[in-house]
């Protein structure tokens, strides 16, 4: 394929990811692309290490969300996620040796949050280590934001995933080899769910309007945040994920019976919504209503026991009982 064929085709496969913290702050972002219709996605482990929330921003300007983490290998820095999502455009990933020395290669991905963004260059190096590849080195441009994206052969197919850059010296590249890739696809295990596994696809005008939100957030203006989800439950009142981050603001706003109320909401629509079931424990605390606090802990504790949220609920209800044992 030509450099316009191939971009055509491979783009829409290639999203930007984001990451936040439980107090749904911006932590990181990076590059990472589909391999599956429904939604498996390969990016770097170093992009999602600390993850608490995760959504990817589509070519489209919609955004998904992760439902969580089915692979990691930090040693190779790779990880695969679960994207909630159906006949999404996906990449092939190589099953033959990595591309010669010499060899026209390509690169895409979101350096400084640039969405789309296509790079070219060869194969510069092919190296390894006691005989085991271990890197391909290459002059395609790879910047901060790249990271997790794709490296293309002409022909479209997944050679490698770009990596890291070495500074101080010029068109240093360098991506994990797809042979790397097919093992963590290979020894795959039980999603680990985040927080963002229980929303649903935002169009491109609603991702604006969540970004807005995410701004006041940041700004820590949550009344006007409070202002753009109202909305947002009006025309997407079937996402439990706006339901959730509602009734946090609510519970940050002290509207403690808003909150419970717009927890109590996700769950209908997802009743295994292990991270709205421990925002209304929290939300039933602070109203002074402990008995239903323990409640909820509990069910979040059964729906994750092994997860980052079935141990925080654990931690909050042992914490509680404590305290009504005085």
């Amino acid at each position: 394929m030509s450099p316009q064929e191939l971009f055509a085709k491979a783009s829409p496969a290639v999203v930007r990811v984001v990451v936040r913290d439980k107090d749904f702050k911006p932590i990181g972002q990076g590059s990472g692309f589909f391999i599956s219709a429904d939604g498996l996605l390969v990016t770097n482990f170093h992009v999602v290490k600390d993850a608490w929330f995760a959504s990817v921003l589509l070519s489209t300007n919609a955004t998904l969300f992760v439902q969580g983490v089915v692979a990691t290998d930090p040693d190779w820095d790779l990880a695969l996620l679960k994207v909630n999502g159906q006949d999404l455009p996906h990449l092939t990933v190589a099953a033959e040796e990595a591309p010669k020395v010499g060899a026209e290669v390509f690169a895409i991905g979101n350096p400084a949050g640039l969405t789309n963004t296509l790079s070219d260059g060869l194969v510069s190096g092919l190296r390894r280590d006691n005989g085991e590849l271990v890197a391909i080195q290459t002059t395609a441009a790879i910047s901060p934001g790249s990271s997790g994206g794709p490296l293309l052969t002409a022909d479209g197919k997944v050679v490698g995933v770009t990596t890291l850059q070495l500074r101080g010296g010029q068109n240093l590249n360098f991506a994990v080899p797809a042979a790397k890739v097919r093992e963590v696809v290979a020894n795959r295990g039980k999603l680990k769910t985040l927080a963002s596994a229980g929303a649903k696809r935002l169009d491109a005008a609603a991702t604006a309007e969540l970004e807005k939100a995410w701004a006041a957030l940041a700004e820590k203006d949550l009344r006007t945040a409070a202002l753009i989800l109202t909305r947002l439950k009006v025309t997407h009142n079937d996402n439990p994920f706006v339901w959730c981050l509602l009734g946090w603001l609510h519970s940050d706003l002290g509207n403690h019976e808003l909150a419970i109320d717009s927890f109590k909401k996700a769950i209908a629509l997802k009743p295994d919504y292990a991270d709205a079931y421990i925002c209304m424990g929290a939300a039933y605390e602070l109203a002074k209503q402990y008995p239903n606090a323990i409640k909820a802990y509990d069910a979040a504790i059964r729906l994750d026991p092994l997860g980052k949220t079935g141990q925080t609920a654990k931690r909050r209800r042992d914490a509680l009982l404590r305290l009504l044992q005085r």
